[in-house]
């Protein structure tokens, strides 16, 4: 039985490494080759996303799950190839492909880890197999998510267009392969099933909007940050593009230790949540205030390791933590019934709602006055106050659901 589910958990592994490549390679290719000002166009795969996902599940019911993955494996492989071509040549010049390729990678990105876990997970309920599919996406995520900018650090030019674009090509092709090979063992629907779900009754569970909330804020600046990251180092210089890639891997890396840990059932995590936060918090509010008073070498390598480093680990290990406990959580305020509408409405709402809404605040500001000094740090003293702010709620303890 196990046989059958490793080329799976493969498949899962690979996805994650090829989503970590998407999502901090991309953000850093269009910075340094477009400029701040086309920031946003980052934007599109998200919010491609969000809306074509729910289309795909529907599509689902009628073909099934390994049909959905193929279709949606295929052509991203297509476009992936076909944005690191145009990449290669002046994006000035295509940009109107450029950004269509985007929009395309949106789509069919939508498509793929929601389904492979559907399978996993209920291939191993079905056949009662210990297995946690977020934990072997993670790792594939931190796996490789360095490499890119070891190429883009230790090559120039055409030379550096040629092996990144491989090496997205190699990570989509792979997908594809294992997607088209892998034996179909007929995914139930588990994650998507909300035959007997109630959203209006949802809505009127105060302890689950509570925990909605408060929970869904670090999630959302989390991927903020991933989105602008590029921007936040500076001044960039070609010797420090290998440090963006080190910061997606400590925001990564440091997400699969706290979702990794054992945490008994009980609330004091909730307060080891909260001062971890806070912290990581006022290191990128105070290291960046004195980069800004005192400019020179000392401070802005204060801020790198202190304030980006120091607080990425941070706020993604408290994450990860708070992911780890999410199910038992939800599982105490929400009934059984609607548990499955519960869990994606929390994915949805902290992964892509928050995160868009604070991007779209965010984004134009930093653009508009070319992230100033100021700016920056009106957006992390913002965060910092919201953070304060949330944490009496977080902390105290949720109503169990009878």
């Amino acid at each position: 039985m196990k046989n059958k589910l490793i080329p799976w958990k493969i498949t899962l592994f690979w996805q994650g490494a090829l989503l970590g490549t998407i999502f901090s390679l991309l953000p850093t290719i269009i910075y340094f080759n477009l400029g701040l000002h086309w920031m946003w166009l980052f934007l599109l795969i998200p919010i491609m996303m969000f809306f074509i996902t729910p289309l795909w599940m529907r599509l689902k019911i009628k073909i099934g799950n390994q049909k959905v993955l193929q279709i949606n494996s295929c052509f991203l492989f297509i476009f992936l190839t076909t944005i690191m071509i145009i990449n290669a040549f002046n994006l000035n010049n295509y940009l109107t492909l450029f950004i269509i390729n985007l929009i395309l990678i949106g789509i069919f990105t939508a498509g793929l880890v929601p389904f492979t876990m559907e399978i996993t997970r209920s291939y191993a309920i079905k056949n009662e197999i210990k297995f946690n599919p977020n934990l072997i996406f993670n790792l594939g995520l931190v796996s490789l998510i360095l490499i890119p900018f070891l190429i883009m650090f230790l090559t120039k030019n055409q030379t550096q267009n040629i092996i990144l674009g491989s090496y997205l090509g190699v990570l989509g092709l792979g997908n594809l392969i294992l997607v088209l090979t892998n034996q179909d063992i007929k995914g139930e629907n588990i994650t998507f099933n909300l035959k007997d779900a109630n959203f209006k009754e949802l809505l009127k569970n105060k302890a689950f909007l509570k925990y909605l909330f408060t929970n869904s804020f670090l999630n959302g600046i989390i991927e903020f940050f991933g989105y602008v990251l590029p921007i936040l180092v500076f001044p960039i210089t070609p010797e420090l593009i290998i440090l963006i890639g080190v910061l997606y891997f400590i925001r990564k890396s440091a997400f699969l230790i706290g979702y990794a840990l054992k945490i008994s059932n009980n609330n004091s995590y909730r307060f080891l949540v909260t001062i971890i936060s806070f912290i990581s918090l006022a290191l990128l509010f105070s290291t960046f205030l004195i980069t800004t008073l005192f400019t020179n070498t000392f401070f802005a390598w204060l801020y790198f390791i202190l304030g980006l480093a120091g607080g990425f680990f941070g706020l993604s290990f408290s994450l990860g933590i708070m992911q780890r406990k999410q199910k038992a959580e939800i599982t105490e305020i929400v009934p059984a019934h609607n548990f499955n509408l519960a869990m994606m409405i929390q994915h949805v709402f902290g992964n892509a709602i928050i995160s868009l809404i604070i991007s779209a605040v965010c984004l134009p500001l930093l653009i508009t006055f070319n992230a100033n000094n100021l700016v920056i740090l009106i957006i992390y003293g913002t965060f910092l106050g919201i953070a304060i702010i949330s944490f009496p709620l977080f902390l105290s303890k949720q109503k169990i659901n009878q």
